[in-house]
């Protein structure tokens, strides 16, 4: 089996010689409580997806809570996780912006921190994009 067949039957499969990186963006705006719910869920979820590499971009964006506390915590216990502190608000679009210029990944998703959008619907849109033989770079959105 060659690389690129690979790519259409393993959604671990190497893209361009290597594992293929998701990032995933959460802007955050004085979410503290819901940091680590969020955080744990995530990890859950793409723990059983071990075929890929994972990073973890939030961008803090002017919170007045404990939440860019609690996102520093995170990133000293974990080193897939990413954090970007802005001076102020800015708003939810610029935090996504934000975080997908700083995002090495060769897919993107954005999520809000609120858990409304189950993560486990992420994992299944890559799935999808790699059995589809169409994972280039990109932003998935939920």
């Amino acid at each position: 089996m060659n690389s690129e067949d690979a790519a259409v039957t393993d959604p671990g499969a190497l893209l361009r010689g290597r594992r293929a990186l998701v990032s995933y963006i959460f802007p955050v705006f004085n979410e503290e409580k819901n940091i680590e719910p969020l955080f744990g869920e995530v990890t859950r979820v793409t723990d059983s997806e071990p075929g890929y590499d994972y990073e973890f971009i939030f961008v803090d964006d002017g919170s007045q809570d404990g939440s860019l506390a609690t996102l520093r915590e995170l990133a000293v216990r974990d080193d897939r996780v990413r954090v970007i502190d802005f001076s102020r608000n800015f708003g939810h679009q610029i935090a996504v912006t934000a975080g997908i210029d700083y995002s090495r990944g060769d897919a993107v998703i954005v999520m809000d921190t609120d858990l409304q959008d189950p993560p486990e619907v992420s994992l299944s849109l890559i799935r999808a994009s790699y059995h589809q033989n169409r994972l280039e770079e990109g932003v998935l959105s939920l």
